[in-house]
């Protein structure tokens, strides 16, 4: 029994005597292979979130969405991606569970003169201008989006999600988005006291390289 505790106490010894290794160096997010991609409208999402009442969270989406991206693996702030969304494709899930008579009412209205406008205004769009890289595959985004008529330069921090290649779907690659804009600056003012001034989105992108 000594013999072992001796032998068990010199190997303990012998590996605290060796030089601490080194802690790993992190490694950067893998960036999507260069080249031109366009969004996938069936695997991408636009969401959106208002106050109501200063009670809830009144949630909404945009069901069409089209798009094209440009990326530089080796030069990523050569990157770039421009988006446009359908505002006639709002969808706030007022269909169910209400009478047909009061079906799409609030997507009606939405539609409408109060909100979006969308006879007038039918597209929201944005274009980058600026790339840059903020490591750990996140992007910082900047350039102009035009919403109900008016354009205003927005800032946005993507972050790439991954890339995946497939006999059936080619290859493919994803980013996510989270920004807030204040509806007044683009001219949407309707019921102040009764809904948020700020809009939350959220844009989860799927595009497919060309």
């Amino acid at each position: 029994m000594l013999a072992k505790l001796a032998l068990a106490a010199s190997a303990f010894a012998t590996v605290a005597a060796l030089p601490p290794q080194a802690a790993p160096a992190p490694q950067s997010a893998p960036a999507a292979a260069s080249g031109r991609y366009d969004i996938d409208n069936i695997h991408s999402a636009v969401l959106f979130r208002i106050n109501h009442l200063g009670a809830s969270s009144s949630w909404g989406r945009f069901n069409q969405i089209k798009g094209s991206l440009i990326l530089d693996a080796e030069k990523p702030a050569e990157s770039m991606i421009t988006l446009e969304i359908d505002a006639r494709s709002i969808d706030t899930n007022d269909e169910t569970g209400v009478p047909d008579e009061q079906k799409d009412a609030r997507d009606k209205h939405l539609r409408g003169p109060d909100f979006f406008n969308v006879e007038e205004f039918p597209a929201i769009t944005f274009e980058s201008e600026k790339v840059v890289p903020k490591g750990g595959g996140k992007f910082e985004i900047t350039g102009p989006m035009t919403m109900h008529g008016v354009t205003k330069s927005i800032t946005v921090t993507a972050e790439y999600v991954g890339t995946a290649t497939g006999a059936y779907f080619g290859t493919v690659a994803g980013y996510d988005a989270r920004f807030t804009i204040a509806r007044a600056d683009f001219g949407i003012n309707y019921a102040p006291d009764l809904l948020g001034k700020e809009i939350e989105v959220i844009l989860s992108l799927e595009a497919k390289k060309r």
